[in-house]
């Protein structure tokens, strides 16, 4: 069985565009009906979180919002939507203790963003305790540089043939990269 480590864009376009991303959505439905492992960090949860707090700043139009801005009921709201995405079946987390020279030397040596640095550590140390690791992500660049030490797949690999009703279908750039190969996950 394929354990499939879930990047943060995984999880942001579940919960801000699920109507948008659709295999994400039939790859969440299938973690929960037991098809694949999924694992995610307290990292993945916390960047999730921040983006839910960037789209309500967004959305009433402040450039930032401190605490004083956000009522109690809307901080409860984001808390709760992560801590709902938390009991998916299927889905466990990981924490992995990460040390700050480990993250420098992964953006150095990578060439990657700080923010994905500790994705790519939990991937490999997870790699190390259980087999067949994917970090299953949508950022292109992640699915290039990363691939050189740790398995990445997109989102839509366990898909035989995607939906037409995926607003991304027309514009997917993985689609024909993936679905070509995706039997052999299922």
């Amino acid at each position: 069985m394929l354990n499939l480590f879930l990047d943060s864009n995984v999880l942001i376009d579940h919960l801000c565009n699920a109507d948008a991303c659709l295999c994400n959505e039939k790859l969440l439905q299938k973690i929960e009906n037991g098809r694949f492992t999924a694992w995610i960090s307290d990292f993945v949860y916390s960047e999730a979180l921040g983006e839910l707090k960037n789209r309500l700043e967004k959305k009433k139009g402040l450039k930032v919002a401190f605490r004083e801005t956000i009522s109690s009921f809307e901080r409860t709201t984001m808390i709760q939507t992560i801590e709902t995405f938390k009991k998916i079946p299927n889905l466990k987390s990981v924490t992995i203790p990460l040390d700050q020279k480990l993250i420098y030397t992964r953006v150095k040596t990578l060439c990657i963003e700080a923010k994905d640095a500790p994705i790519v550590l939990c991937v490999e140390e997870l790699a190390k305790k259980i087999s067949h690791v994917f970090l299953v992500t949508a950022d292109m660049h992640s699915l290039f540089f990363k691939a050189r030490t740790v398995k990445t797949l997109h989102p839509s690999f366990h898909l035989d043939k995607c939906t037409s009703a995926c607003r991304s279908y027309y514009n997917c750039r993985w689609r024909n990269r993936y679905t070509t190969q995706s039997s052999r996950y299922h």
